[in-house]
């Protein structure tokens, strides 16, 4: 009966630990998700539309011109405008820098 009552205590033990696992990965979950969001309105706010040629991307992101029209070609930022004459939201350089440092 003693073996009994250690084994359950160690069971109980185990599941405490993954229940508190489960929790932390659960909280580091809605932390992600409120970041998201919150870049999302930060995309969407037209007050956040501040528009750069591409050599301003370039020097904002601290890259060369050529890698910001990958980014594009890659789809990983948009390109407003037409004939030449493009822009790059500035939000936008920033929510993929961002998601370029975080790796």
């Amino acid at each position: 009966m003693k073996n009994a009552i250690m084994v359950d205590a160690d069971l109980l033990k185990d599941i405490q630990r993954k229940q508190n696992d489960l929790n932390e990965k659960y909280n580091q979950l809605v932390e992600n998700q409120e970041q998201i969001l919150f870049n999302l309105v930060n995309l969407r706010n037209p007050e956040n539309k501040e528009e750069l040629t591409l050599k301003e991307a370039a020097k904002f992101a601290k890259v060369d011109p050529q890698t910001i029209a990958k980014w594009h070609k890659r789809g990983y930022i948009n390109r407003y405008g037409n004939y030449g004459s493009y822009r790059y939201r500035k939000s936008e350089i920033q929510l993929h820098v961002g998601k370029k440092n975080e790796n």
